[in-house]
Parts: structure tokens; C-alpha cells; sequence
């Protein structure tokens, strides 16, 4: 969490949703989980589109770098 501060709201509430899950399901004996199913498959969605994210603006930052001659790092 501490490589991408401005993700952290993001990433915890991904970790809350997970650990609760997790929990119910280790405490759970019955074998219809259809609503963990559904949580852990929200923070697969969330963590993709996060990642996706990341890697956008991890782009824009390289093509920023790269049209700015200021920018680049000194030889």
C-alpha cells in the first residue's frame, strides 16, 4: 500500500472485503457460498480495474517523460 498512497482508500476497503469473506468462510460448514463467491469476485474486479489504472498513468507519466526533454534522466 505504501508503493501507491493515492490507491490506499481503494486497496483497504479491497482488504476489508476480503478478510470478511475469508472469515466467513473458514467459520462456514455449509457448502453455498454464493455470496463470498460474489464479494471475492468484486475484489478481483476492483483490484483488476485498479491495476489497470495504475498502468494507465504509469504510461502517461513514461510519454510525459519521454516529450519533455527536461525530464529525462542526465547520462
Amino acid at each position: 500500500m505504501t508503493r501507491y498512497p493515492e490507491h490506499v482508500d481503494v486497496l483497504r476497503k479491497i482488504q476489508s472485503s476480503y478478510h470478511f469473506v475469508r472469515g466467513e468462510l473458514r467459520q462456514s460448514t455449509s457448502q453455498t457460498h454464493g455470496g463470498a463467491e460474489f464479494y471475492l469476485g468484486r475484489a478481483v474486479t476492483d483490484l483488476d480495474e485498479l491495476a489497470q489504472a495504475v498502468l494507465v498513468a504509469g504510461e502517461r507519466s513514461t510519454v510525459a517523460a519521454q516529450a519533455d526533454p527536461a525530464r529525462q534522466p542526465a547520462n
